[in-house]
């Protein structure tokens, strides 16, 4: 490495030192995810539609992460079964995906301890996620699989 000043020319002598990437998969952090219950958006709407109205129409899910290790933060991002399935796609691809942060934001979403998110009814969904110590080096992919919800296995809106 080298410094240059303004008008680029050398402001001190060429420093060279060997460095070495972390490898992947070289740190403890870890994420992992659940979720023990889903709503019907409808029902969610009715009972208050200024608070919820959005989630008419849809599977109403609270999923819970949890960091561990030397986690300091993690990325997620869910994909419908059947989308994977048409495109070919494996793990290793959404895991190149989740590591873009060309689709952060738009796929891919920061873990908070809960998130709410909303589904299509009778498909089956998977969930990625990654979590990243305070260096940015990225632990192993976690996966979760969520089975095709149905309205009659809802829980009652009073309990969201």
């Amino acid at each position: 490495a080298v410094c240059v000043d303004a008008q680029g020319e050398y402001a001190s002598a060429v420093g060279m030192a060997e460095f070495d990437a972390p490898a992947e998969g070289s740190t403890d952090a870890s994420v992992t995810a659940s979720f023990t219950k889903w709503f019907d958006g409808d029902a969610l709407a009715a009972a208050d539609p200024d608070m919820y109205g959005d989630y008419a129409g849809w599977a109403v899910m609270n999923i819970n992460f949890q960091l561990g290790g030397s986690a300091k933060e993690a990325l997620y991002t869910i994909y419908p079964v059947s989308i994977l399935e048409e495109e070919g796609a494996t793990d290793e691809d959404v895991k190149e995906l989740l590591l873009s942060n060309d689709l952060l934001g738009i796929y891919n979403f920061y873990t908070e301890n809960q998130v709410t998110v909303q589904l299509e009814w009778d498909c089956d969904y998977k969930l990625f996620a990654i979590a990243f110590d305070q260096n940015k080096n990225a632990g192993e992919m976690f996966t979760l699989e969520i089975p095709a919800l149905s309205k009659t296995g809802a829980s009652p809106a009073e309990e969201f």
